[in-house]
This record gives structure tokens, C-alpha cells and sequence, in this order.
């Protein structure tokens, strides 16, 4: 009920609100050296979360932790206590009501999908744990490796003759004795 609104009137439609405690994000992909960056955005919307937060990111099986690439925008109010291939752990010591930001690296391990012409999105997740809250996101980065690819470029009516253009190692890593 309320004023102009007729007797009855409902709906079903919620309001859109799209938790911000914890965002996970692909920064980038290394075609040279296959190496992915991640960005974790904790406490977007500065609200107050609780002493004690811990942030866990479990890395995928097909990547790895890549060392000493993690790092928080203001690291005085807490520490990394695990950096392992497997996962990151960063542990806030006090409450908070800021937005912090922590970056790392992680590794392509399969060489098929970094020395090879492979396409696929690679995901994480991320979990925040705090009093009451307990949320966990997945963040996705593409990664797209080529190292040869032929094209038509344009096809002679007359003479029956087709022109064609090579691409070789468009991720510009180290390659050895290359044959094409």
C-alpha cells in the first residue's frame, strides 16, 4: 500500500545487487611466457568487515603459482601466510572498511596450451571468510596461444593461383630449431 498505488499492486521483480565483498578478475595473459595475471578485489563498496578476514585463492590444477608476484595495494594491515603453487593466503589482521586490492601470477602448465595453438578460458576462485561473511567468486582469463597459422589472402581467377600468408609465433616466445 501507499499513496497512488492501487490495492493489489505487486510484483515479482527483486532489486539487482551485486555483492562486491570479494571480485576476482583475469588482468592479462603472457603469450610469451604463459603467465596469467589475477586481480582480487576485496571490499569494493567499503563496508565494514571483521577482524580476521582471510582470503584464499585455490589455483587451478592446470596452473601454478607463480613466485613472488603476489602483492596487496597497503599490506599494513595484514600478511600473505601461504604462497604455495597450489594457493594463495592472505590474512587481515584488523577491521577494515577499504577496498584492498591483491595481484599474482600463475603459470600455464600444460606447454600444449601456451606452446601450441590452444584457445581457453582459465578460471579461479577466490573465497573471503570474515565474521559473517563467507563468500566465494570464480574469475576467468582467456588465453590464446599461437605459434603458426596460414590464411588465404586472395584467390587469382585467371591463373587458378592462390596467395597465402604464414604467421609464425605470434606469442613472440623463445622457439628453436623452427622448421616451417
Amino acid at each position: 500500500s501507499g499513496e497512488g498505488v492501487k490495492e493489489g499492486t505487486s510484483s515479482n521483480n527483486g532489486v539487482g545487487i551485486t555483492p562486491n565483498i570479494i571480485q576476482k578478475n583475469g588482468a592479462g595473459y603472457d603469450a610469451s611466457t604463459g603467465i596469467i595475471t589475477w586481480q582480487v578485489i576485496v571490499n569494493s563498496n567499503e563496508t565494514n568487515v571483521g577482524a580476521g578476514a582471510v582470503v584464499t585463492d585455490n589455483i587451478e590444477a592446470n596452473q601454478s603459482y607463480v613466485e613472488g608476484s603476489a602483492t596487496i595495494d597497503d599490506g599494513s594491515n595484514g600478511s600473505f601466510i601461504n604462497l604455495s603453487s597450489s594457493q594463495v593466503v592472505y590474512k587481515f589482521n584488523n577491521a577494515f572498511n577499504k577496498k584492498y586490492v591483491i595481484t599474482f601470477k600463475t603459470q600455464v602448465i600444460n606447454p600444449t596450451h601456451y606452446r601450441a595453438n590452444h584457445s581457453e578460458n582459465y578460471k579461479n576462485i577466490v573465497n573471503l571468510t570474515a565474521p559473517n561473511i563467507n563468500q566465494n567468486t570464480t574469475g576467468y582469463q582467456k588465453v590464446d596461444s599461437e605459434i603458426i597459422r596460414k590464411e588465404g589472402v586472395s584467390y587469382n581467377y585467371a591463373t587458378r593461383e592462390v596467395t597465402w600468408k604464414i604467421v609464425v609465433n605470434r606469442n613472440k616466445m623463445p622457439i628453436t630449431n623452427a622448421v616451417v
